[in-house]
């Protein structure tokens, strides 16, 4: 049976302010020339999800959410598209992950709900970036997986999932070299996830408890991938602040106590105020990683 459901990302404008920003909404650095500007400026472009029609969408000013299918309509935040792209990826990424989890478990079923729905709702957020940099698409493996899920195929999905990985690796190294510092890129693409989960988390409780397994276990995924993100970044993000890194990294593993596993709990470990408390101790924590 294939389940549907409304998909809202979070968009917030709170990293953009953090970022500085040129009048596109384009982080530029503290006394750069005008060849610089241009090329900082240059660099988001290629990054910015298309709109209806094809053409780039260059982020407003304003908050907005809808539909994760529809994301060239209702991306209009202030972010740096490069933000966005690392904020859609790991929320691809995210989705992945959990998965792999499920599909461990021989919940194929949900499996497959988390890897159509990436497929369906967020690849398009970052299809026409992937196309301009000519690094090969996402969705055609994902929904390999997603049928080998349907399948109950282990094979299968092992073939797809390594054909994946290398498509990921890939992207992300795409916008590493086009994202400086990646320190604060990276920071702000995670604190991006991570206000996703808490909207995740908060639309599965209904009266105290968790009723809606899917959105649990795609909140627990976004959890997982920021959390990679940050591992995968460590080295970097320590000589920035080491301190700062480690307060993150203790944060990361105290919020994922409200996703104790694939399956919520009985009981709620924390309510969806305690999660966003949670999320802003890591900004706190990281306000040096995303500051420079």
């Amino acid at each position: 049976m294939t389940r549907h459901r409304t998909f809202k990302v979070w968009i917030g404008v709170g990293a953009a302010a953090l970022l500085g920003s040129t009048a596109a909404g384009i982080a530029a650095p503290t006394s750069a020339t005008g060849t610089e500007v241009a090329g900082e400026a240059a660099a988001a472009r290629s990054f910015a999800p298309a709109l209806p029609g094809g053409t780039a969408a260059m982020p407003m000013r304003i908050a907005a959410s809808g539909e994760g299918g529809e994301a060239g309509s209702s991306e209009a935040s202030g972010l740096d598209p490069r933000v966005q792209f690392l904020r859609d990826m790991g929320l691809i990424a995210g989705q992945v992950m959990m998965a792999d989890e499920l599909a461990a478990a021989s919940r194929w079923e949900d499996a497959a709900v988390q890897l159509r729905h990436a497929a369906e709702a967020i690849y398009p957020r970052v299809a026409r970036a992937i196309k301009r940099h000519e690094l090969r698409r996402l969705d055609t493996p994902l929904k390999a997986l997603a049928k080998a899920a349907d399948d109950k195929d282990k094979e299968a999905y092992a073939a797809a999932r390594t054909t994946l990985e290398a498509r990921i690796t890939a992207a992300d190294a795409a916008v590493q070299r086009n994202a400086k510092p990646w320190t604060r890129f990276v920071m702000q693409g995670v604190m991006e996830i991570l206000r996703n989960a808490a909207t995740e988390y908060e639309e599965s409780i209904d009266q105290g408890r968790i009723a809606n397994v899917e959105e649990y276990q795609t909140g627990r995924g976004f959890i997982l991938s920021a959390a990679k993100l940050v591992a995968d970044a460590a080295a970097d993000l320590e000589k920035v602040d080491p301190k700062g890194t480690a307060a993150v990294r203790a944060g990361l593993q105290e919020l994922l106590k409200a996703w104790p596993g694939s399956l919520p709990p009985a009981v709620l470990v924390k309510d969806h105020s305690a999660v966003l408390a949670d999320i802003s101790r890591i900004e706190l924590a990281a306000s040096t990683l995303l500051n420079k």
